[in-house]
């Protein structure tokens, strides 16, 4: 699988998560050269990881939606190289 592949399919993972609740979901590649999904529902980030965004899915479900769907977000996902 190519690495714009892997980006494709992180960036299409952020989009469905996205969807499902009202906090926005960032793509980064870790050093490890992974694309990992991250949540912002789950606190601040270190200025660190913020420089590592390289692409971000709006958050479009209002929360008390996302309450009554049990919260939809899993806490991360992966695509590595």
């Amino acid at each position: 699988m190519t690495n714009q592949t892997k980006f494709e399919i992180a960036i299409a993972r952020a989009e469905e998560r996205a969807q499902n609740t009202d906090f926005d979901q960032d793509v980064i590649e870790n050093d490890e050269g992974e694309f990992v999904v991250f949540d912002e529902g789950n606190g601040d980030k270190p200025q660190w990881l913020i420089d590592q965004i390289i692409y971000t899915a709006t958050g479009k479900l209002r929360l008390e939606d996302a309450i009554l769907k049990g919260g939809a977000s899993r806490p991360f996902f992966h695509a590595r190289r």
